[in-house]
């Protein structure tokens, strides 16, 4: 097997049943999320380190125009598990980053939340007005290198 045909694919599934192939050659497919106006998809690839965002079409479900919109070090870990807030900002879980980060308009991290667990996985928001955050982090080979907390889900 070549190491293209390892890699994986986006499919979109239809209501009539018909799926459509919309992306290949991804490494490790992870958090998306809309746009608040709906007129963007943001699609994480952990394995390529970056965050892309297309212009998506609501009628069809069509994907256009990918660019990257935000690019992570091997120092900041994988970008995994992906949320907008209520002001349209995206939030990544940073796997092997020990944190979640906000991201502003042009990609650049605005805020980063430390956890004491060094997996983290994905986050939403919750709770009355959407203003507490919800983390889920992984348990890895050993709580001693993935934190005491690891596998743990935190409420800030």
């Amino acid at each position: 097997m070549s190491s293209d045909e390892s890699k994986g694919r986006l499919y979109r599934l239809d209501l009539d049943g018909s799926l459509h192939l919309l992306l290949e050659g991804i490494g490790c497919s992870n958090g998306m999320a809309f746009t608040l106006d709906h007129k963007g998809l943001y699609y994480t690839d952990s394995f390529a380190h970056k965050i892309y965002l297309f212009d998506y079409n609501v009628e069809d479900g069509a994907l256009s125009n990918q660019r990257v919109f935000a690019r992570f070090s091997e120092a900041d870990g994988l970008p995994d598990g992906a949320t907008l807030d209520t002001a349209g900002h995206l939030w990544s879980a940073l796997w092997d980053g020990t944190c979640v980060v906000r991201l502003l308009a042009d990609g650049k991290i605005d805020k980063k939340i430390m956890l004491p667990a060094r997996k983290a996985s994905s986050l939403t928001f919750g709770g009355e007005d959407y203003s507490d955050i919800y983390i889920t982090t992984a348990w890895g080979n050993t709580k001693a290198a993935d934190g005491s907390l690891a596998g743990a889900l935190f409420r800030i």
